[in-house]
């Protein structure tokens, strides 16, 4: 497959996996926006910021499930998930 890991193809896909679609003349336009800029550059893609693992963390809560398992289910530390919390970690023990 000749796109296969071109980044900026799977963001145009991804967005429209999940109901965005992006139109096809805005598409292009950012499709050569990001190809000029980033254009045989390795880009560095930063790990989930804190807001993600909060929700993901948020939404294992709202479905019932005890604060050990919501942080198993949010894949997050056990520090990570009471810090998260604003919990200290040596209350869950």
């Amino acid at each position: 497959m000749a796109n296969e890991g071109d980044i900026v193809q799977r963001l145009f896909a991804l967005l429209h996996q999940h109901g965005h679609p992006v139109p096809t003349d805005k598409q292009v336009a950012a499709e050569q926006q990001l190809r000029q800029e980033f254009g045989g550059e390795r880009v560095y893609i930063k790990r989930a910021p804190s807001r993600i693992k909060s929700q993901r963390l948020a939404s294992a809560l709202q479905s019932g499930v005890s604060i050990r398992e919501a942080i198993r289910r949010a894949d997050l530390g056990r520090s990570q998930g009471f810090a998260l919390l604003g919990r200290k970690a040596k209350a869950a023990r």
